[in-house]
């Protein structure tokens, strides 16, 4: 789910070599400096892609099937979002102990036999007497009984040191998966002190990050420096991980490791989210077979440079990015945001390797491996040549 490349000053191709390279050839120079509310459109006998010039930048605003003659307006779109590493230090968690309880357990959290055990405390004896398991989906979990429907409580502990001079910066905790994978609801402890709690619901989620400010009564429960150990510790509540249409007959072979979790305490603002970036011109790719269009963007109060293309192979639309750090320090680039925007009409919700199907003729799509519905790599959006069925994922 996550893209981690450090940025140098030069440039990050956030496309697969053999896309980038293909479509780089050719281009012309500089065919259009930005004009606010021009429409400017790329067509071939299966589609149309359109893309309006406005607020500075641009936004793409409708599709057009030429096979069935429907149209598709594109609402709240965003085209891009970059995600930085920004937190001045960054502890990793890279495994739990990790402890269930029995499933169907109705108890009121107040009432788990868990908290009354003590589990969240730092003097509890038993710890290594636990399984454990890589991150908070019992990925790779060892002596660890975790059914994909478990509607009971599960618990995790883990230990860290803070550096001295993190004393007297935010903290944030970010914790938590990114689908119906992840728990319903948390509970966190630090150093046996309640910190907060949260309930997530739905098909899409993301991880919480628990901001805790100096001078919090929370904050005051960290230790900082010399050695200090810090117990976090995660009671869980409620899993369902079932895909839509999954019958309960072949829940006892269905085999899950989650992988899409993040775990880590930041000092200071984990992220620094980038998507304001201004149009300086765009180019025309005139060919038969490819047609394409590429817009030059940049960022000065964040020093980045963006080279947005878009290309046209039959019917599907590519779309793919160049990022340049133009600053003089390394950054860590995160997550990128290839397509962001809203359908009015019915679809499929889609999936890691899986598309999103819109009216059983568009389908969406993320081509890069390491990608959830639209969050990373390189993007594909086109028709089905049939009206049935398309390849691909968004």
């Amino acid at each position: 789910m996550k893209r981690r490349d450090f940025m140098k000053s030069g440039l990050v191709s956030v496309a697969s070599a053999s896309a980038l390279s293909s479509a780089v050839v050719g281009i012309v120079p500089a065919q259009g400096q930005y004009e606010e509310g021009r429409k400017v459109s790329l067509g071939n006998p299966y589609l149309d892609w359109n893309i309006l010039l406005s607020g500075g930048s641009l936004r793409s605003v409708r599709l057009r099937n030429k096979l069935s003659g429907r149209d598709y307006e594109l609402g709240d779109s965003r085209e891009f979002r970059i995600t930085l590493a920004a937190a001045k230090t960054r502890i990793e968690i890279p495994w739990w102990y990790v402890q269930m309880g029995p499933n169907n357990d109705d108890a009121a959290p107040e009432n788990e036999r868990g908290l009354e055990a003590g589990y969240h405390l730092r003097d509890f004896p038993d710890e290594e007497q636990w399984g454990t398991t890589l991150n908070l989906l019992l990925r790779a979990g060892e002596r660890v009984d975790a059914p994909p429907v478990f509607n009971g409580y599960g618990w995790f502990r883990q230990w860290f040191e803070l550096p001295k001079d993190a004393e007297g910066s935010p903290l944030v905790l970010c914790l938590g998966g990114y689908t119906q994978e992840d728990w319903k609801q948390y509970w966190v402890f630090l150093n046996g002190k309640p910190v907060g709690n949260w309930k997530h619901s739905g098909r899409w989620r993301t991880p919480e990050e628990l901001a805790l400010a100096p001078g919090s009564p929370e904050y005051s429960a960290f230790r900082f420096g010399g050695g200090e150990r810090n117990l976090l510790a995660v009671r869980t509540c409620q899993v369902d991980r079932r895909f839509e249409g999954m019958r309960e007959e072949i829940l006892d072979r269905y085999i899950f490791e989650g992988r899409l979790s993040d775990q880590f305490i930041s000092v200071g603002q984990p992220y620094l989210h980038v998507a304001d970036f201004k149009l300086n011109h765009w180019q025309q790719i005139e060919s038969a077979e490819r047609p394409g269009l590429v817009f030059e963007l940049s960022n000065s109060e964040q020093q980045l440079g963006l080279t947005v293309h878009y290309e046209l192979a039959g019917f599907v639309r590519r779309k793919w990015f160049e990022i340049k750090n133009t600053s003089a320090q390394d950054r860590l680039l995160l997550d990128v945001d290839v397509d962001d925007f809203v359908m009015n009409a019915a679809m499929t919700e889609g999936d890691q390797g899986l598309p999103v199907i819109v009216e059983k003729e568009v389908f969406c799509a993320v081509e890069h491996p390491a990608a959830t519905r639209v969050w990373t790599g390189e993007s594909a959006c086109g028709i089905s040549p049939a009206r049935g069925w398309g390849p691909g994922n968004r």
